[in-house]
């Protein structure tokens, strides 16, 4: 396994996705494994698993910036994400982070 950068993003202080990503500039498909990208849309805040969570099962994310000494991430995604039972897809997504807090 490799080392993968993890960001979380909220809207009006919920959770709507979350992110695991090789930590290299460049086009990663999504698969729900940790040698790529794996990317979830979160409904609900998540309150109900497995049901609000759509996890990827295809799409690609587009890192173009990975500086995380200059605390730079930039990069786009798209995808469809499954809870199991119904998919939701994900057009034109982006993500420009300029902080980073590290755990």
């Amino acid at each position: 396994m490799q080392r993968e950068i993890d960001i979380y993003a909220f809207k009006g202080g919920m959770q709507v996705l979350e992110f695991h990503f090789l930590p290299k500039p460049g086009i990663q498909p999504v698969s729900q494994d940790f040698n790529s990208a794996w990317l979830t849309y979160i409904t609900n805040n998540g309150a109900s698993f497995p049901s609000d969570y759509y996890h990827c099962v295809s799409g690609n994310f587009n890192l173009t910036t990975c500086d995380t000494i200059a605390n730079k991430i930039i990069g786009s995604f798209n995808f469809i994400g499954n809870n199991g039972t119904s998919n939701k897809s994900i057009t034109a997504g982006t993500i420009n982070i300029n902080t980073l807090k590290r755990n």
